[in-house]
């Protein structure tokens, strides 16, 4: 039966253990903390999505969420796509790490109140786990599965999942139904925050670790129950990973080395590339003769696909590039690239527009006689004064409204934005990968391996694609502390 319900939910299950995807198939929210992952409302989130993400000496590890008494996380109700004040349903991996608390609770639907509520409670007083709706009747006591209850075995994983209709509440506990409760109401008035790993009241948090949570807007029958529970305790979690076309229509061009071979990238038979189409708009840049730059299957990191520019005749140039976000659209430029211009004059690695008018390009400048990131717009330029841009680096730039801002390795430039006229990049003139947008000039010399254009990314989408970027060529490791990324792929 569980087997067969996770093909009905569209899961994937491998021969022994069923793998959990992220999010959770219909899930409004699912706040996976192992691996740092929260989804609501139709979006992937970060910790700056949260109303609150008070850590106060909680630890986030390979257990997940162990909260510290003082633990402050929570979500407005409003921006959690939750149909309050209704039916719905919730599975829980926990791992109880000390014995029960006397009431905590792994999450808390209240109204800033303990009056009106939707919980799941752990606690030494009841005889098992319960879900708890408030007017305030306890409901669905969960019976104990013998030897691997919560209030039983410690440091092991155990699955919860519960439902919550009017006179019908219903939870299961690692697979074993408890009790259901016909007589209950829902809260009659609504929860306006979501609390995770303590309750409302002091002295409400619990004593383990939180693996996962995961929401629904509506009510479960009590097999799917069961499944759940089973699920949350044997479930092999495998996060769908991450890739740039999850950017969707805000992805406007893709150069990617690793297209050699395919009718993206023409080679010259000996890794001479006279051509590159990128994949999202077909936006092809050419090159003849001593223009052409060349590919390897390791000259990026010693260990992934690469196109060489040598610094002095290399690009390549298209005049045909309306397909690229112009005029005053906002958009970002992101570029993986090995750079070995070190102290010499500005160079230009990718841009397009009209030279002296109207462009946006990413390069470099020597700012204090070493090779800095450079984003521009023809008319203002960002030097980045924060790190050498020589080596291995991605760097992100941004033009929107009147500012121009930079990111290198996932941190901000310095400064982190200049003002700038209003963008205004020209449909004419040049798009070249190697040099300046028009001109056989300013030559850039070192290895590109992916080259994005955009439309205006969010702060997420952003370190998302530098996620992706970093941990696609094994450097993860240049991404800043605290990066969300910088521990696991996006």
């Amino acid at each position: 039966m569980v087997r067969q319900w996770l093909a009905d939910e569209g899961m994937h299950t491998d021969l022994l253990k069923p793998i959990v995807l992220f999010p959770f198939p219909g899930a409004f929210a699912d706040f996976d903390f192992i691996r740092q992952r929260y989804y609501w409302n139709g979006a992937e989130k970060t910790t700056a999505n949260f109303t609150t993400f008070n850590l106060n000496g909680s630890t986030l590890d390979n257990k997940g969420l162990t909260p510290s008494t003082t633990v402050d996380i929570t979500v407005s109700v409003a921006t959690l796509g939750m149909n309050a004040n209704a039916a719905g349903a919730f599975a829980c991996s926990y791992i109880n790490t000390a014995g029960p608390p006397a009431t905590g609770y792994p999450f808390h639907f209240d109204n800033a109140t303990n009056n009106f509520r939707v919980a799941f409670q752990i606690a030494v007083t009841t005889a098992a786990p319960s879900l708890v709706c408030t007017d305030s009747v306890l409901q669905a006591n969960v019976v104990p599965n013998a030897g691997q209850a919560s209030t039983g075995v410690l440091n092991v994983r155990h699955g919860f999942a519960g439902s919550w209709a009017l006179n019908n509440f219903l939870a299961a506990c690692n697979g074993i139904a408890g009790p259901a409760d016909t007589a209950g109401t829902l809260p009659s008035t609504a929860p306006t925050v979501l609390r995770l790993g303590k309750g409302q009241v002091a002295n409400s948090v619990i004593t383990g670790s939180i693996a996962r949570v995961i929401f629904w807007n509506a009510a479960k029958a009590q097999p799917e129950l069961n499944a759940l529970s089973t699920l949350m305790r044997d479930g092999v979690d495998v996060p769908t990973l991450w890739t740039p076309y999850a950017l969707g229509p805000a992805l406007k061009a893709w150069w990617s080395a690793d297209d050699h071979g395919t009718s993206n990238m023409t080679d010259d038979g000996a890794g001479a590339i006279s051509s590159w189409k990128d994949r999202i708009s077909g936006v092809t840049v050419t090159g003849a003769t001593t223009a052409r730059p060349t590919w390897s299957a390791t000259s990026y990191n010693s260990a992934y696909a690469g196109v060489t520019f040598n610094g002095t005749t290399n690009a390549l140039a298209t005049t045909a590039f309306t397909a690229l976000p112009t005029g005053a659209t906002a958009g970002n430029i992101a570029i993986m690239v090995s750079q070995n211009s070190s102290a010499g004059p500005l160079f230009f690695l990718f841009g397009y527009g009209q030279e002296g008018i109207h462009s946006r390009n990413v390069g470099g400048y020597p700012t204090g006689g070493i090779g800095h990131l450079n984003i521009g717009d023809s008319n203002t330029q960002l030097d980045d004064t924060s790190a050498s841009f020589i080596g291995n680096h991605l760097a992100v730039g941004e033009w929107s409204g009147t500012t121009m801002r930079g990111w290198l390795d996932g941190s901000a430039t310095n400064p982190a934005s200049v003002s700038t006229i209003s963008i205004n990049t020209a449909t004419t003139g040049g798009c070249r990968i190697g040099s300046r947008m028009e001109s056989a000039t300013f030559f850039f010399t070192g290895a590109v391996r992916h080259v994005f254009v955009t439309t205006l990314l969010t702060t997420l989408q952003r370190q998302q694609l530098e996620g992706w970027l970093a941990w696609g060529s094994g450097l993860q490791s240049l991404l800043p502390a605290g990066h969300p990324y910088k521990s696991m792929r996006p």
